[in-house]
């Protein structure tokens, strides 16, 4: 068996898509997990969901617990908490193999509000049989368990409604805070926090009805339960959606999205329609809420494909007529569901979702989604150079930071801030090549300057005014960079800028102090400034020595190997003692961004007492 699957699985019908897990369920193999993988890793799907057994001596014959390793009941299956044989009620219309009826049973029997001695004796039975389910999951490893949605009418003996039937009005007493949506609450938080769950990690996945009552009661329950990071919503799509709904829905969802702990999508066959062809796709309204919900959860979103179908793959609401039609076009696969994955992959295909998900900075988010980051502590840690790595792949921030920068810089001129250190004469060409160099680095090679025009060899007189710009927590220098760009973009645009009257062209050049107490860290910026010529203003500056004088529009850059609250350095000191040689502007990443888990505004507190930082210094952020 372990070797049929593993061919499966190198086989598959088609590849899944980057970032796409679909799984399935399959109502006539629904305790059978070994035909249903073979079947279902043959179309495609990454998983399969499975009822739970009902434990005890009347528990039904499972033959699949044999035949399957470990190893597939802890990657490929999910648990399904429907209901046992027995409790299902005759001639009801919970027969069908539609999910919302799945558990509904138990779950009036455990939440009902019920004091009478009969409904104690069901409530205790319904509560053996759903631990035995999730103690057999958590035995079997299986790594979530969906289970039934948050009741949003009141469940007692004298008024036994079913709150899915459609045919029956009971919306005047739909309320997410009725005694049983309590009651369920406190199981849920209960079996969330019961050793069940947390030595297997098991997940439980509580179905949520596409709408917005029922997105609010699981949120109503998510807050109960104190946002438990083990209790995750499956959102179960099995109705069609009038397009006036499409607006309300549209900014539910996107709070829903935000702070739901949504883990999966369910799609009930019965909501497909069906294109020219017969194949099947979803209305407009769909379509829109599949790309909002993909685009931003797709990464970690699992997809699931629920319903029962008939013989021939045809979903059960078509006539018969149009069944004989739809024979082997609407379904297909060994699964009879093949049709529906394919066409859901063809919504996560489209450019409006893999321009989201599959851009470089999306790929590299992916890691970090749904997990809780231990806080940095930059005063008592030295972080690793991976972390680094990561921080510095961030495309947008340090973008910002440069545009800041400069905002700062040329404010900083305008307002006359800047020390004058004195006038050059020097040509346009020259001055094109150093700015070049500021810009790209080892890359900006005089070689590699535009094509020399007429106006290269005119002869441009400068003023030059010197602006100290502190890096603090300079890690491995994405800040310098951007720091020596912004001074040389400045200078550049108001070089290029015509003056009237007698008023010369000014440049700027840098006095960048990069302070940086981890060791490891100051040992990269020194390397960066012994061979970088950005970084020594125009020159190589092989000894490592912070000696050489910037030239107009480039920077020269000292690294500063200290703790920024002490000022301990030598150059630091040199700079308490010398009031017009401290810092106009400050650049640090300390004051974290939005979901930063670093965030040390005290180590800015002591870079500004010890004296660095001149009165009308601009700090950046």
């Amino acid at each position: 068996m372990a070797s049929e699957l593993t061919e499966s699985i190198a086989t598959p019908n088609k590849p899944s898509a980057p970032s796409f897990v679909g799984g399935v369920y399959l109502p006539n193999l629904s305790t059978n997990a070994v035909s249903s993988l073979q079947k279902s890793l043959n179309d495609g799907f990454e998983y399969v969901v499975t009822d739970l057994p009902a434990l005890g001596p009347d528990a039904p014959l499972r033959t699949d617990v044999t035949r399957l390793e470990s190893k597939w009941w802890g990657t490929s299956v999910v648990g399904l908490v429907n209901d046992p044989p027995k409790w299902k009620q005759s001639g009801s219309t919970q027969l069908t193999t539609a999910g919302r009826y799945h558990g509904m049973e138990l779950l009036k029997e455990l939440t009902s509000t019920s004091l009478s001695t009969a409904a104690g004796a069901r409530r205790k039975k319904a509560n053996e049989i759903l631990t035995g389910m999730l103690e057999w999951a958590s035995h079997m490893n299986i790594p979530a368990v969906i289970l039934p949605p948050v009741p949003l009418i009141e469940f007692n003996d004298d008024e036994d409604e079913d709150m899915f039937d459609h045919t029956t009005n009971h919306s005047a007493r739909e309320n997410i805070n009725n005694n049983s949506a309590k009651e369920y609450a406190r199981l849920i938080s209960s079996l969330a926090t019961s050793a069940t769950c947390t030595t297997s990690h098991m997940k439980l996945w509580i179905r949520v009805p596409f709408s917005r009552l029922g997105i609010r009661a699981f949120q109503l329950l998510l807050a109960r339960c104190d946002h438990n990071s083990s209790i995750g919503a499956m959102l179960y799509v099995d109705s069609l959606m009038d397009a006036k709904e499409v607006p309300e829905m549209v900014k539910e969802m996107h709070l829903f999205c935000g702070g739901g702990n949504v883990k999966a999508v369910s799609w009930d066959v019965s909501i497909f329609l069906r294109n020219k062809k017969g194949y099947p796709a979803f209305s407009k309204s769909h379509q829109f809420m599949f790309q909002l919900m993909f685009s931003r959860l797709g990464r970690t979103l699992r997809l699931l494909i629920e319903g029962e179908v008939g013989p021939e793959g045809v979903n059960v609401p078509f006539s018969t007529k149009v069944k004989r039609q739809l024979i082997g076009q609407f379904g297909g696969g060994s699964t009879g569901r093949l049709h529906y994955l394919q066409y859901l992959r063809h919504l996560r295909s489209r450019p409006q979702v893999t321009a989201v998900l599959d851009s470089e900075e999306g790929i590299l988010e992916t890691p970090y989604l749904d997990h809780l980051q231990s806080p940095l502590q930059p005063l008592g840690d030295h972080l690793e150079y991976q972390t680094y790595e990561t921080f510095e792949k961030d495309p947008v921030k340090y973008k910002n930071y440069g545009d800041a920068i400069a905002y700062a810089l040329e404010d900083g001129i305008q307002d006359g801030r800047y020390k004058f250190v004195g006038s050059a004469r020097t040509s346009r060409g020259q001055l094109k090549k150093l700015v070049h160099q500021s810009q790209f680095g080892d890359n900006g090679l005089f070689d590699d300057v535009d094509v020399v025009v007429g106006t290269d060899g005119e002869i441009v007189d400068l003023d030059i005014f010197e602006v100290t710009i502190l890096v603090v927590g300079a890690g491995r220098g994405p800040l310098v960079n951007e720091a020596i760009k912004a001074v040389s973009r400045v200078s550049s645009s108001w070089i290029n800028e015509a003056f009237s009257g007698s008023e010369r062209r000014k440049a700027l050049r840098g006095n960048i102090i990069a302070v940086e107490k981890n060791p490891s860290a100051i040992l990269y910026l020194q390397s960066l400034k012994s061979d970088n010529v950005s970084w020594n203003g125009g020159e190589i500056n092989g000894s490592g020595k912070d000696d050489k004088v910037a030239a107009p529009c480039t920077s020269n850059v000292t690294v500063v190997g200290c703790d920024m609250r002490r000022a301990a350095d030598s150059v630091l000191k040199y700079m308490v003692e010398n009031p017009n040689l401290r810092g106009d502007i400050v650049v640090s990443e300390l004051l974290g961004s939005f979901g930063d888990n670093e965030l040390s505004p005290e180590c800015l507190d002591g870079a500004q007492a010890c004296g660095i930082l001149k009165d009308n210094c601009v700090s950046i952020p």
